[in-house]
């Protein structure tokens, strides 16, 4: 499994689809997924630490969580089949650890609220992670993956037109 933050949130202007973007730790390869506008909002609204006037479905089931002593332990994005993302909830109670099947948007919009940690299994990072590759000689690449890597830049491009991140730290 490999650590992930949500760098950020947005639209792929062509399709008009919001986007979440995950970013590894070490910054080397980040993993974009399709997700549903309300979904979408709810995890800016996480990002941007504001709370609605009345709470979402998220807000409740942590609370839920809460007062069951229980907690949210992790999320994984878990497979990709048929161009689905699939991820698991893994939700802590009297020390026994319990994994629900969920979309990948709920689940990182659950952990956005309550700090849990957010991974992809090794499995999604194989098939779908896209990496920043350092190339020594770009001109000795062949054609079609200079076209890939362009293609992939102009969509991370879309979607940065309207786009919330998370605010990179200050580095002293």
């Amino acid at each position: 499994m490999r650590k992930v933050f949500v760098k950020a949130v947005g639209i792929q202007v062509e399709e008009q689809v919001p986007v979440i973007l995950l970013q590894e730790e070490d910054s080397t390869g980040v993993l974009p997924i399709g997700i549903g506008q309300a979904e979408a909002q709810a995890i800016v609204l996480a990002m941007q630490d504001i709370e609605p006037p009345r709470p979402l479905s998220y807000d409740l089931m942590n609370k839920v969580l809460k007062n069951l002593n229980a907690s949210l332990e992790r999320v994984v994005v878990s497979d990709l089949k048929d161009d689905v993302f699939h991820a698991r909830f893994v939700i802590k109670h009297d020390e026994k650890s319990y994994a629900l099947d969920a979309r990948p948007s709920d689940s990182i919009a659950m952990a956005l609220r309550t700090d849990a940690p957010i991974f992809i299994s090794d499995k999604v990072a194989n098939r779908a992670l896209v990496r920043k590759a350092k190339r020594e000689n770009e001109e000795e690449l062949p054609r079609e993956v200079k076209d890939e890597g362009q293609k992939f830049k102009n969509f991370v491009d879309e979607v940065f037109e309207n786009v919330v991140a998370e605010e990179d730290e200050e580095k002293d």
